[in-house]
């Protein structure tokens, strides 16, 4: 898998920018010139959203009124073009196109799949929930249509029933009434969760040993049960109390949580472990090595885990970001493609 060129028109501070690239490629410039905002540009190509930020008015540069992100990508023998195309009205609309065409969002995934790492990355391990059950997703969407569409389906389902659940708080419906949901929130859950189960065995196969994923599920055991035992509960607070969407996973190193007991140098290579073990699977199970951002981590790291972050450089294509290139080995710069923005 290799992206070819990159074009964006008004996309945050890129009025006008175009760039080729090569297996290994070095984004180069000081702070504030754009480069993560590059990388988010060729994020958007393979998930269709953004890391930075939820607001896609955010992406349109200042006083413009839209933003388009080109790109060029060949996998295999084939080769097609994403083109990402946001319009700002009373609310910014995006659209996809894929080889020109509109398409849903939903068939973006699986085309062009990135592995990214980053400073702000840490937050997977000491963040929120949210963050490590939106990169679960973000695997498995690229990984299963089948898991793309459950997931859908299961968004439908759970905002349909927390409805049902919010009018019966208000006194409008009787609660009755979920028995039509619950079979359905079950069943979709039910198998959401076992997808993730398995996407975090495989991922750990391919992890240190002293280094381990740990999912929980909710709940973890006994779902009908613990819904039926729930349910004055949910419908006295008007929303789903278990599920998918409260799923979490955590880090352990040596058997301990790495959130509460990890030094931060431990924390960074675990996530440095777990972008490897991300790549080292999507290759298993489709057979194309995934592309590789890397946004300036070599300023933090110590001698050992730029170690690590060279040996990644050796995985297909990579483009990484430096405000500076005296943390590159002079061989690095020498067999790398170096794009300076100013």
């Amino acid at each position: 898998m290799f992206l070819k060129k990159i074009r964006l028109l008004y996309f945050r501070n890129h009025p006008d920018f175009e760039a080729d690239f090569q297996k290994t490629n070095i984004i180069f410039g000081p702070n504030a010139s754009g480069k993560t905002n590059l990388l988010e540009a060729i994020y958007f190509l393979a998930f269709g959203r953004s890391f930075k930020t939820s607001l896609n008015q955010e992406i349109i540069s200042f006083g413009k009124q839209f933003a388009k992100i080109k790109g060029e990508i060949k996998k295999g023998e084939e080769e097609f073009g994403i083109d990402f195309l946001f319009l700002s009205n009373q609310k910014v609309k995006k659209s996809v196109l894929i080889n020109k065409k509109p398409k849903p969002l939903i068939e973006l995934f699986g085309l062009f799949f990135v592995v990214l790492f980053r400073p702000e990355s840490l937050s997977l391990v000491t963040g929120s929930p949210s963050l490590r059950r939106q990169a679960l997703n973000l695997l498995l969407l690229t990984l299963s249509k089948k898991y793309a569409q459950n997931l859908v389906h299961f968004s439908q389902v759970l905002k349909q029933r927390n409805r049902l659940l919010f009018q019966i708080k208000e006194g409008k419906r009787d609660p009755a009434n979920l028995e039509i949901w619950d079979h359905d929130f079950v069943q979709s859950s039910l198998f959401l969760q076992n997808m993730r189960q398995k996407l975090v065995d495989q991922l750990n196969q391919f992890l240190p040993s002293q280094l381990r994923l740990v999912y929980h599920p909710s709940p973890e055991k006994d779902f009908f049960k613990e819904l039926q035992r729930l349910r004055s509960k949910e419908c006295q607070l008007g929303f789903s109390l278990i599920g998918p969407q409260k799923d979490d996973f955590v880090f352990e190193y040596q058997k301990k949580e790495l959130a509460s007991f990890g030094s931060r140098g431990e924390i960074r290579q675990a996530i440095i472990f777990f972008c490897l073990a991300q790549w080292e699977l999507y290759r298993k199970r489709t057979g194309f090595e995934p592309v590789l951002l890397l946004d300036d981590v070599f300023a933090e790291l110590d001698k050992k885990r730029r170690g690590l972050i060279k040996e990644m450089l050796k995985r297909g294509q990579v483009i990484l970001t430096a405000t500076s290139l005296a943390y590159l080995d002079a061989q690095m710069i020498k067999q790398s493609k170096v794009i300076e923005l100013k």
